[in-house]
């Protein structure tokens, strides 16, 4: 079973009533079972990433039953991850999550696409980590054009602040020394680091990462 890969997609540049965010991301309705009784209820969720209208113009070929053909491939190749689930979509947000690595092309082809609809110079940035935290980032996408023989196209520039497992867990160490022991326990309280907990330093660690770009956590 793949590691899930949270991340958070936060996009900006769009103008204030612009319409093009709530038309990117369609929803279906269908009708369930309640998880607590027999009732059915509608839920809505967002179609298949596929298709997004940010796809439509690669004219993707479906089964008889609805289903991408070669999707592995064209998931992994477009998406950057061989499935992803977005559980929501706010007013200029994406949460979600994919297998084993986080979607750096699908945030591209966000990006390139409002760039295309608005005209705007649109910046995203993706938080992510894996949920045994075996790596977590922060990534910075901005849109930029080119013209080609009078036409003007759209593309995306992509930077990244990575951090791995064992630069993750050395890091731990310096305040936590015995963390590579069998009992380490992560919740026992550091009285010589303010009483924080291992798990506590762990969660700060990630989020002044997000916040910064960078650590500032000592």
């Amino acid at each position: 079973m793949a590691n899930h890969v949270y991340f958070t997609i936060t996009v900006d540049g769009l103008d204030d009533g612009c319409k093009a965010w709530d038309k990117a991301f369609p929803h279906d309705t269908h009708q369930r079972k309640s998880f607590w009784n027999d009732e059915w209820i509608e839920v809505k969720e967002l179609v298949d990433l596929d298709k997004l209208p940010m796809f439509a113009h690669m004219n993707l070929e479906y089964d008889e039953d609805g289903w991408l053909k070669d999707s592995y491939n064209w998931y992994c190749n477009n998406i950057g991850a061989k499935w992803c689930n977005v559980e929501e979509v706010g007013d200029n947000y994406i949460y979600g999550y994919s297998a084993w690595c986080h979607p750096v092309p699908f945030v591209e082809r966000i990006v390139e696409y409002f760039a295309e609809v608005t005209g705007n110079t649109i910046y995203a940035t993706m938080t992510y980590e894996d949920e045994f935290r075996n790596f977590v980032g922060v990534d910075k996408f901005e849109s930029y054009t080119e013209e080609t023989g009078g036409e003007i196209e759209y593309f995306c520039s992509h930077s990244e602040e990575y951090v791995d497992c064992e630069d993750f867990q050395a890091k731990i160490k310096e305040k936590f020394p015995k963390f590579d022991d069998e009992d380490f326990d992560w919740d026992e309280p550091n009285e010589e680091f303010e009483g924080y907990t291992a798990q506590e330093y762990s969660d700060n660690l990630v989020h002044d990462l997000w916040e910064r770009g960078y650590w500032e956590w000592d």
